[in-house]
């Protein structure tokens, strides 16, 4: 079970309050049950993250938005904070999506391969979060304009 055909899996985490809501986008439902099983749902509780193996851990996505930092690891197993979802898996890339000077989420890869990802990696997903991150700079104001279109039709 895990990364078998193309070596990546692929995941959206998004922060709500103190949480990180998750969202695949892998297309194996036996990786997404799996994950689903060991968050004990869809969401990582930055407060009270989930135990494996007797720990507490926030996983390297949790850290990536505690720090706001991109986080490269090269073998899985050598950090402290990964939180084993398969065990196909060796090298994670997380990367913040910042909004507002606020984290609001994180694109996560995982791949079977040792060392799987380079810094033009990180600089293509970092890319790709900025852009993330304007589109939902464009719905926070267009929800904006909305509610005060809704306000001057009421006067």
């Amino acid at each position: 079970m895990g990364v078998k055909d193309d070596g990546y899996l692929v995941h959206l985490f998004v922060k709500e309050d103190r949480k990180l809501k998750f969202y695949p986008a892998h297309h194996k439902t036996s990786v997404v049950q799996k994950v689903r099983q060991k968050l004990r749902g869809e969401m990582i509780d930055l407060d009270f993250p989930p135990v494996f193996n007797n720990e507490s851990r926030k996983g390297i996505v949790g850290r990536a938005v505690e720090s706001g930092a991109i986080i490269n690891q090269g073998n899985v197993r050598t950090d402290s904070d990964y939180i084993p979802f398969s065990d196909d898996v060796n090298s994670q890339l997380a990367v913040p999506i910042k909004h507002k000077n606020n984290i609001i989420g994180v694109i996560n890869i995982e791949h079977n391969k040792l060392n799987a990802f380079d810094r033009e990696d990180e600089e293509n997903l970092n890319t790709l979060a900025l852009y993330i991150s304007i589109a939902q700079k464009n719905a926070d104001l267009y929800a904006e304009i909305r509610q005060r279109a809704g306000q001057y039709e009421v006067i």
